[in-house]
């Protein structure tokens, strides 16, 4: 037991020394990654990891997975209002469609990491693996911010114009 929880410290380790210095910007293909962060909101609580996705291809891509050496799981999230409840259930994929972007915000689109293997401190890097269905695997390390960087929001939907 001793030697897999080193190992697994080791590897996070050795994962993260390169994209450490990374930018919070990323390409994959016709994909652009573009200031990639993630929030911790509280101890024990899941690390949400927000980004917007620029996709200048004509085929419409699709986020279909995420990967977090150490940590428990990576899941695919949306808000959803119903009235005056919000919830933010699982979802299978988030489109990035053709020529558009999809925001990853507060409000919307959401990929939420749970159980890290060590604690993490605002500005400390997390690394991790985001699989897309054409582009395929982009390993980045959004960089952790306290909550109140995320409060200001978008809706976290597809649009078919990219930004500017």
């Amino acid at each position: 037991m001793r030697l897999s929880a080193a190992l697994v410290a080791i590897s996070t380790v050795l994962f993260s020394l390169p994209l450490a210095a990374a930018a919070r910007d990323y390409s994959i293909g016709a994909l652009q990654i573009l200031d990639a962060h993630a929030v911790g909101r509280a101890r024990g609580a899941p690390v949400e990891v927000y980004m917007t996705v620029v996709n200048s291809s004509d085929s419409i891509d699709r986020i279909i997975d995420a990967y977090v050496p150490g940590a428990r799981k990576a899941e695919l999230h949306n808000d959803v209002v119903a009235g005056k409840v919000t919830t933010t259930p699982e979802v299978e994929d988030i489109p990035v469609p053709a020529h558009g972007k999809v925001d990853l915000r507060p409000g919307g689109y959401r990929i939420m990491v749970f159980d890290l293997p060590r604690s993490v401190h605002p500005g400390d890097p997390i690394p991790m693996e985001i699989e897309f269905e054409l582009a395929g695997r982009a390993n980045i390390a959004p960089v952790l911010s306290s909550p109140d960087a995320s409060a200001k929001t978008t809706s976290g939907q597809p649009t078919d114009t990219p930004s500017q």
